[in-house]
């Protein structure tokens, strides 16, 4: 399957460098008499809402990994490009219109050494959006209700994880690594650390650190992370690819006698 998905993607560039130096349309698509199994909007939308079914009924069983990258392989062989990147492009704007109106949740922390929160959002089709964020004090020390951060480093991580057809566990991650001293807070590290996902899609990531210390009430330090996932493609080259941007924000509320307490959101584009 991977050699037919090569064939079609060398296919869809070809056909991208003709209409480049002026060839019509109809003349590349006269030369292409391949004939797709899945020719409509709505023809499609029906076998991915009935693989999205099955992904989440089944979706604890790690066995399935390699049958729904298979499964994927064998819809964009099957199915005309103009269609699937019409729906592609569909589901990324319906992606982030999730992520933009999640923007500002915020971790709610207690007293265990590792608190997660997250959020769970269902998309038209059936696929799923998780947004989870994770305060880990990196030394083992307990922070309370009031997210009160001892002396030492400390991590935030926010991690997007998309359950699709189209996307198969894809994961885009931020990981925000800062420490608390008497002076300030400052974040001393990001990276993209468990950004992942499944053949045939791919996912390019970059982090920098945009604001790194904050010694004042309600000053803030963060990171960020751009991503680019690429469906059906090879190094960043495929049907349809989109653009995502998560940004952290760690506020500072106080400095105390023994630590700070701040306040860890996000936002993303």
């Amino acid at each position: 399957m991977k050699k037919n998905l090569k064939k079609l993607l060398s296919t869809s560039l070809v056909f991208l460098g003709l209409l480049s130096f002026g060839v019509s349309p109809e003349t590349v698509l006269a030369s292409d008499t391949k004939e797709y199994e899945v020719n409509n909007m709505e023809e499609l939308k029906e076998i991915i809402y009935n693989l999205n079914s099955e992904l989440q009924e089944d979706y604890s069983n790690e066995k399935n990994e390699d049958l729904r990258s298979d499964e994927l392989e064998k819809l964009i062989s099957e199915t005309n490009p103009d269609i699937l990147k019409d729906y592609t492009e569909k589901i990324n704007d319906e992606i982030k219109d999730i992520i933009n109106n999640a923007e500002g949740l915020e971790c709610i922390v207690n007293t265990n050494d590792v608190t997660s929160s997250t959020q769970t959002f269902e998309l038209s089709d059936g696929g799923i959006v998780e947004i989870t964020q994770t305060i880990s004090p990196l030394d083992n020390k307990n922070i309370n209700a009031r997210t009160f951060y001892p002396w030492g480093d400390n991590e935030y991580e926010v991690d997007y994880r998309v359950k699709h057809t189209l996307y198969p566990d894809t994961h885009l991650c931020l990981v925000t690594t800062f420490d608390v001293n008497k002076q300030n807070i400052e974040c001393t590290s990001s990276s993209t650390k468990g950004t992942s996902t499944v053949f045939p899609v791919t996912v390019t990531k970059s982090s920098k650190v945009y604001k790194s210390k904050a010694s004042k009430k309600d000053e803030y330090i963060g990171a960020q992370g751009d991503y680019t996932v690429t469906v059906g493609g090879y190094d960043g080259i495929g049907f349809v690819s989109m653009d995502y941007t998560i940004k952290s924000k760690i506020k500072l509320n106080y400095i105390g006698t023994s630590g700070a307490e701040v306040k860890a959101s996000y936002s993303a584009q």
